[in-house]
């Protein structure tokens, strides 16, 4: 599922307008070109695959290797309670970058 579908159908209009036109929040750490980029443009090729979630004892799971084989699986990942960094994470798949 692309991304930007999967947020549309999720929220509301109101606040999908508001993601859509969203731009990042960590802009200083980004290319100039990256930083203006909104949401809808920077996810516009990007795949969501997962139909159920795996539960992860570690952060293991956002590495790169790692989250090809779950993309794979169609496994999404809920994370530790507390855990740092995110509490969840779903493997994204940008068709352009093959």
């Amino acid at each position: 599922m692309r991304v930007t579908d999967y947020y549309k159908a999720l929220l509301t209009n109101e606040a999908w307008e508001i993601l859509r036109q969203s731009t990042p929040a960590n802009h200083s750490e980004l290319t100039p070109e990256s930083a203006t980029k909104t949401f809808a443009d920077a996810f516009e090729d990007a795949y969501f695959h997962f139909s159920h979630y795996g539960k992860a004892n570690d952060s293991s799971p956002m590495c790169d290797r790692y989250a090809w084989g779950l993309w794979l699986r169609g496994t999404a990942v809920v994370c530790q309670l507390n855990q740092e960094l995110t509490d969840r994470m779903a493997p994204i798949y940008f068709s352009r970058r093959g």
